[in-house]
């Protein structure tokens, strides 16, 4: 009976992260954001943590297509710190990209370019590239970037970023993103 149970955890863990990135495309948020809290709490239970940080990430992207800042930048911020910690390098990516999109949600863009250049010069380090649904949220964050920076500041901002270690990077953008939290709910 407890093998069957398991299994049923199993299997609901192993679909509810790409139910819940089909919602999250389908702008459908209450739908994704449940799937990830269930995929969350199931992770945690099994106690596998690595599964319950991608859950928790993934929520802070819903959260910011939602709107909803200060929970997504305490999401990124939490698994930011998280990742980095246990040395998930490609989290502490996917995390400070969506903390690049928070960047542009409260109009900081050069922040967003020079943590997209870093993104970019690790994924390049470590030959992981992103999928093309991630691409495309890149991209417009790129194109937001440009139109508020214009081409030559955004440019320089990013190779900055490129230059960045992650200990800088993930410093860079817990501080920065602090700020525009500070500076944004006052």
């Amino acid at each position: 009976m407890l093998y069957q149970q398991l299994n049923l955890k199993l299997a609901k863990m192993n679909l509810n992260p790409a139910y819940g990135q089909i919602a999250l495309m389908q702008r459908d948020f209450e739908k994704a954001r449940a799937y990830l809290q269930e995929y969350a709490t199931i992770s945690a239970e099994l106690g596998n943590r690595l599964e319950y940080l991608w859950s928790r990430v993934r929520l802070g992207y819903v959260a910011l297509r939602e709107g909803n800042t200060t929970d997504a930048r305490s999401l990124f911020v939490e698994t930011a710190q998280n990742f980095q910690n246990d040395g998930i390098v490609i989290g502490v990516v996917f995390a400070l990209e969506g903390i690049a999109g928070f960047y542009i949600a409260v109009d900081k863009p050069a922040g967003a370019a020079r943590l997209i250049g870093w993104a970019d010069a690790m994924r390049e380090k470590l030959t992981d590239t992103r999928a093309l649904i991630e691409q495309r949220d890149v991209d417009k964050i790129i194109v937001a970037c440009v139109e508020k920076m214009g081409k030559a500041s955004f440019s320089k901002a990013y190779e900055e970023g490129k230059k960045m270690s992650l200990d800088k990077a993930v410093a860079y953008a817990l501080g920065e993103s602090q700020l525009s939290f500070r500076s944004n709910t006052s």
